[in-house]
């Protein structure tokens, strides 16, 4: 006969074991529900923020595509008024007598005398090239040393551009140019272009590649006299725009100038007189740090 007991000590076990694995699998579904919940939460929190990030993004490339549109339309803008403003003043320098009055006389306009420029000096990168060929020449711009370290020479232009080229003529001992700087409308220096200048046979025209985006007249070229021995000579500049504009320098101004070292120097006299020298005949011909 079998054990009443024995059998009811195992039935109670095996209800035991099940209630155990009852509770076990319970816990454990309630877990996977919880973290599914999270798993599910973190994802709809992360598809809103990249909507948030991909809403950004497009606002940020129509503000950028504002700002371009901006800045075309200034620089359109600017260069419509000075053109104006060119014109106004080509205007107002045409003086002429009343129709209604043939009597009055009409005030002859003076033509304007060229301007005196110094051997050397800053001037001489003004205007078209005229020095046409290699050589230490008064035609064109010298600093007051050779080998001194960085010099600067500035040119400004009549109109305002967007440049993309800036063309300098280099007429003895070329491949100084470090550095070129833009001034732009309030006044700050922007650099377009800064390297090592290939040097090449004088005379030579580097061309400098620019890509500012913004409208300016004046140019600031830096030398590094230092890399190329001997003076570095520039006779001219030219400014090459956006629209298919070429203009030449109209003013100059540099750091220093072989100039300074001459009082009554003119490139057309016959003579000049260096400082603290004799009048010495030629001047043309003579070369700077030298005398004949």
């Amino acid at each position: 006969m079998k054990n009443p007991l024995r059998w009811t000590a195992v039935a109670g076990v095996i209800a035991l074991a099940v209630a155990i694995q009852g509770f076990y699998f319970t816990r454990q579904n309630r877990t996977i529900r919880r973290l599914e919940t999270e798993l599910a939460n973190l994802l709809a929190a992360k598809e809103s923020q990249d909507g948030e990030i991909n809403d950004l993004k497009s606002k940020v490339a129509g503000m950028r595509s504002a700002q371009e549109s901006t800045e075309s339309l200034l620089s359109a803008t600017i260069v419509r008024l000075n053109q104006m403003v060119l014109a106004t003043n080509a205007a107002s320098r045409i003086r002429t007598a009343p129709a209604t009055n043939p009597e009055v006389a009409v005030d002859p306009v003076e033509p304007e005398k060229p301007k005196e420029k110094r051997m050397w000096g800053p001037e001489q990168a003004e205007g078209k090239p005229d020095t046409m060929r290699a050589g230490d020449l008064p035609t064109a711009w010298a600093s007051r040393e050779p080998d001194a370290g960085v010099e600067w020479l500035k040119v400004e232009f009549e109109n305002w551009v967007e440049p993309v080229e800036v063309r300098v003529r280099e007429t003895f001992n070329p491949g100084a140019i470090s550095a070129i700087t833009a001034v732009q409308t309030g006044g700050q220096e922007v650099v377009v272009w800064q390297g090592v200048e290939p040097i090449e046979p004088a005379p030579t025209e580097s061309v400098f590649q620019t890509s500012l985006r913004a409208v300016t007249r004046q140019i600031v070229i830096y030398l590094d006299t230092s890399l190329v021995p001997g003076w570095n000579e520039i006779d001219a500049v030219q400014l090459v725009g956006k629209d298919g504009s070429h203009q030449w320098a109209s003013k100059a101004t540099a750091s220093s100038t072989y100039a300074e070292r001459f009082v009554n120097a003119t490139v057309d006299g016959l003579q000049f007189r260096p400082l603290g020298g004799e009048v010495v005949p030629g001047g043309i011909t003579v070369q700077p740090g030298t005398s004949e």
